[in-house]
């Protein structure tokens, strides 16, 4: 058997409820300490998940909204995975 260096990912989740600057800076400081997140709840309408992007130089936004500006609010997840290699 050969000797492998072993990888590790730091997966973290996070119900937002909400999204509004305090929990922004909040996300920042969990995007600083791991790999891959998983935001629920963060009720971003499709033209708000821009603002995902901006979070972390080091990350990569994906997001889903649950619903338009015009609709209610439903159940939402956005995932925002490292765009490079775990450390």
């Amino acid at each position: 058997m050969s000797d492998c260096n072993a990888n590790t990912v730091s997966v973290v989740s996070y119900n937002s409820r909400g999204f509004n600057d305090a929990k922004k800076l909040y996300v920042r400081r969990i995007l600083s300490r791991c790999d891959i997140l998983l935001l629920q709840e963060h009720w971003l309408a499709d033209g708000q998940l821009d603002c995902l992007t901006s979070l972390s130089a080091d990350h990569v936004a994906v997001g889903i909204s649950g619903f338009d500006n015009s609709e209610v609010l439903r159940g939402l997840m956005a995932v925002v995975p490292s765009s490079g290699e775990a450390q």
